[in-house]
Protein backbone atom coordinates (compact mmCIF):
# COMPACT_ATOMS: atom_id res chain seq x y z
CA UNK A 1 0.00 0.00 0.00
CA UNK A 2 1.31 3.65 -0.69
CA UNK A 3 1.40 6.62 1.62
CA UNK A 4 1.27 10.42 1.09
CA UNK A 5 4.80 11.67 1.59
CA UNK A 6 4.60 15.07 3.44
CA UNK A 7 6.23 16.97 0.96
CA UNK A 8 3.89 15.96 -2.00
CA UNK A 9 0.90 16.79 -0.49
CA UNK A 10 1.59 19.57 1.92
CA UNK A 11 1.11 17.68 5.10
CA UNK A 12 3.14 19.47 7.66
CA UNK A 13 3.33 20.42 10.79
CA UNK A 14 2.81 24.20 11.10
CA UNK A 15 2.51 24.60 15.20
CA UNK A 16 3.36 22.47 18.16
CA UNK A 17 3.37 22.72 22.27
CA UNK A 18 4.30 20.10 24.91
CA UNK A 19 1.12 17.99 23.93
CA UNK A 20 -0.25 19.24 21.04
CA UNK A 21 1.32 19.54 16.72
CA UNK A 22 -1.08 21.17 14.64
CA UNK A 23 -0.84 19.74 10.98
CA UNK A 24 -2.29 21.12 8.10
CA UNK A 25 -3.32 18.94 5.16
CA UNK A 26 -3.74 20.74 1.23
CA UNK A 27 -6.74 18.20 0.43
CA UNK A 28 -7.15 19.34 -3.36
CA UNK A 29 -3.43 17.52 -3.75
CA UNK A 30 -4.69 14.73 -1.69
CA UNK A 31 -7.69 14.52 -3.56
CA UNK A 32 -5.29 14.30 -7.05
CA UNK A 33 -3.35 11.84 -5.55
CA UNK A 34 -5.78 9.77 -4.29
CA UNK A 35 -7.55 9.51 -8.06
CA UNK A 36 -3.90 8.19 -9.57
CA UNK A 37 -3.70 5.80 -6.63
CA UNK A 38 -7.61 4.49 -5.65
CA UNK A 39 -5.13 2.03 -2.97
CA UNK A 40 -4.85 5.10 -0.20
CA UNK A 41 -8.69 4.60 0.61
CA UNK A 42 -7.45 1.15 1.62
CA UNK A 43 -6.47 3.36 4.60
CA UNK A 44 -9.94 4.11 5.66
CA UNK A 45 -11.90 2.23 7.95
CA UNK A 46 -15.51 0.62 6.56
CA UNK A 47 -17.65 2.97 8.85
CA UNK A 48 -15.23 5.88 6.90
CA UNK A 49 -15.68 4.32 3.42
CA UNK A 50 -19.64 3.64 3.83
CA UNK A 51 -19.58 7.62 5.02
CA UNK A 52 -17.93 8.76 1.94
CA UNK A 53 -20.63 6.60 -0.30
CA UNK A 54 -23.34 8.35 1.66
CA UNK A 55 -22.33 11.73 -0.61
CA UNK A 56 -24.93 12.92 -3.36
CA UNK A 57 -22.13 15.18 -4.68
CA UNK A 58 -18.51 13.54 -5.37
CA UNK A 59 -16.39 16.54 -4.74
CA UNK A 60 -17.87 16.34 -1.18
CA UNK A 61 -16.89 12.74 -1.06
CA UNK A 62 -13.77 13.43 -2.66
CA UNK A 63 -13.01 15.94 0.10
CA UNK A 64 -14.18 13.65 2.88
CA UNK A 65 -11.74 10.77 2.19
CA UNK A 66 -8.90 13.16 1.61
CA UNK A 67 -8.95 14.74 4.65
CA UNK A 68 -9.53 11.30 6.52
CA UNK A 69 -6.62 9.34 4.18
CA UNK A 70 -4.54 12.68 5.51
CA UNK A 71 -5.59 12.03 9.04
CA UNK A 72 -5.07 8.54 9.11
CA UNK A 73 -1.48 9.16 7.04
CA UNK A 74 -0.20 11.50 10.17
CA UNK A 75 -1.84 8.74 12.59
CA UNK A 76 -0.19 6.29 10.94
CA UNK A 77 3.13 8.17 11.28
CA UNK A 78 3.21 8.91 14.86
CA UNK A 79 1.73 5.45 15.82
CA UNK A 80 2.65 2.86 12.73
CA UNK A 81 0.65 1.03 9.98
CA UNK A 82 -1.54 -0.98 12.51
CA UNK A 83 -4.24 1.62 12.04
CA UNK A 84 -4.85 1.11 8.31
CA UNK A 85 -7.67 0.21 7.61
CA UNK A 86 -9.03 -0.44 10.75
CA UNK A 87 -12.37 1.02 12.67
CA UNK A 88 -11.51 3.95 15.21
CA UNK A 89 -12.91 3.34 18.94
CA UNK A 90 -15.89 5.82 19.63
CA UNK A 91 -16.68 7.59 23.01
CA UNK A 92 -20.13 7.68 23.96
CA UNK A 93 -20.27 11.07 22.50
CA UNK A 94 -19.46 9.99 19.27
CA UNK A 95 -15.48 11.33 19.12
CA UNK A 96 -13.23 8.63 17.21
CA UNK A 97 -10.31 7.71 19.16
CA UNK A 98 -6.97 5.37 19.26
CA UNK A 99 -6.80 3.29 22.13
CA UNK A 100 -3.48 3.51 23.64
CA UNK A 101 -2.86 6.15 20.55
CA UNK A 102 -2.47 10.35 20.63
CA UNK A 103 -5.66 12.22 20.80
CA UNK A 104 -6.70 13.95 17.78
CA UNK A 105 -9.58 15.81 16.27
CA UNK A 106 -9.78 16.78 12.43
CA UNK A 107 -11.37 20.63 11.49
CA UNK A 108 -12.10 21.12 7.75
CA UNK A 109 -12.08 25.34 7.33
CA UNK A 110 -12.88 27.09 3.35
Amino acid sequence: MSDIHANECEIKSVASAADTTVWTLDLARITNKIRREPGLRALLGPSERARAAQYANTALSELYVAAHVGLRNVLIRRCGTKIAGQEFAITPSGKPFLPGGPDFNISRSG
